[in-house]
């Protein structure tokens, strides 16, 4: 069964990457792929752009090998070398995490990974299939007041502080991470992204439990220290507030999966009260609505019903993940952020007390100014105006949909 508000709207190159994705959340449906394959001309080339935009490439082989008289030969070469290079620089990644690990581990710091990381090392949630979950960079989280320490660790095995042209005060003092990069004699770059937060201090989004609930795994005949699957799912949806791909099918697979493991695990009386007291009711309620949409997962109603978003936001965040999944191309990502951006906050206030307390720095990334430029500067201060046109017709359309349904 498929969304068929979704299904129906989307290209034949979408359909297929979506059943790629469901294969990774364990939902395989050979005979619409065998249909979606006979049925009709591919694009390869939009196939292509559309599964490295949602990150499932390496997912691609493995299915498409086993439909190969009805792929071209090319096609196939093409995805047989990135599930291939994706392999490999998960296998070094991978590497290069254990030995960060076990150094921190040495001097008794508790190091959490993050994201891809997590993902690596807990097989109860990819399971066989980790190795299909492509990763850029290593995320992890440690105490901010073990900041200093593992900067000097970092720093001992050959990295550098990555400012991306910003001061090191902005980072430490409005950012909630910091990355650091180093480059290995075969070429490769390695990204450590050190996160002392889950979110910008602004929002107040922290989740106040979460290192008083770590649960240790085996990995490698050692013991490490892991978010707990509830923690991991509301790190996961906060996730999903920042700039950038916020309706990628990677990150859907990562809840899809976690919801999965843990179906009868999971303590929903902590997640939601934690999801009251981050104020991220809404953005939780996206990203399971999410995984009802793409991947038909059965998220129990009254679960959704708890988190208390209102029917007209509700409408909203379907309409737009079912419209910009697979057509994001369709608009800038500045705008489809701002979009999302006044959907997914539990109130009105703060997404627009977050855009007019933006830090410089994130407003010139934002626009792609030089940070401390004189133009930026003043750009930056006449920011009301120069968000203006963007913000009042989102704002306007919300309240015209609120109103609406009052009446």
């Amino acid at each position: 069964m498929h969304n068929t508000d979704l299904w129906d709207l989307i290209s034949p190159e979408a359909k297929l990457a979506l059943l790629i994705s469901k294969f990774l959340v364990g939902a395989p449906e050979p005979e619409k792929i065998n249909e979606c394959l006979t049925g009709q001309h591919l694009d390869w080339t939009k196939f292509n752009r559309i599964i490295s935009d949602h990150e499932i490439y390496p997912s691609a082989y493995i299915i498409l090998k086993k439909y190969h008289r009805f792929v071209p030969p090319e096609q196939l070469r093409i995805l047989e070398s990135n599930f291939y290079s994706n392999l490999l620089n998960l296998t070094l990644l991978q590497q290069e995490l254990l030995k960060l690990l076990r150094y921190l581990q040495e001097i008794k710091i508790i190091v959490l990974p993050l994201k891809g990381g997590h993902f690596l090392l807990d097989m109860q949630i990819y399971a066989d299939k980790a190795y299909l979950r492509p990763m850029s960079d290593i995320d992890i989280l440690v105490k901010r007041n073990d900041y200093l320490q593992v900067q000097d660790i970092l720093e001992s095995q050959g990295y550098i502080k990555e400012l991306y042209g910003f001061k090191e005060e902005y980072w430490y003092n409005k950012n909630y991470h910091l990355a650091f990069t180093k480059k290995k004699e075969d070429g490769r770059s390695y990204i450590i992204e050190v996160h002392w937060a889950l979110d910008y201090a602004v929002n107040k989004s922290q989740l106040t439990h979460l290192w008083e609930r770590v649960k240790p795994i085996e990995f490698n005949q050692r013991s490490q220290d892991m978010l707990s699957p509830e923690d991991n799912l509301l790190s996961l949806a906060l996730h999903q507030r920042r700039f950038g791909k916020m309706l990628l099918l990677k990150n859907a697979c990562d809840i899809g999966l976690l919801l999965i493991r843990f179906k009868d695990l999971l303590d929903w009386d902590y997640i939601l009260a934690e999801a009251v007291k981050a104020r991220m009711r809404t953005v939780l309620f996206s990203v399971l609505e999410q995984t009802k949409i793409l991947f038909d997962l059965s998220i129990p109603t009254e679960i959704l019903k708890l988190l208390s978003v209102p029917d007209f936001k509700r409408k909203l965040i379907k309409k737009f993940i079912i419209k910009y999944t697979f057509n994001s191309s369709q608009i800038t990502l500045n705008s489809l952020y701002l979009k999302a951006h006044f959907l997914l906050y539990d109130n009105f206030n703060e997404p627009l007390q977050f855009v007019l307390s933006i830090p410089q720095e994130q407003f010139a990334k934002f626009y792609k100014m030089k940070p401390y430029a004189l133009n930026t500067s003043i750009l930056y201060h006449l920011r009301l105006f120069y968000f203006s046109n963007e913000l009042i017709i989102i704002l306007y359309r919300l309240f015209l949909i609120k109103l609406k349904n009052l009446f």
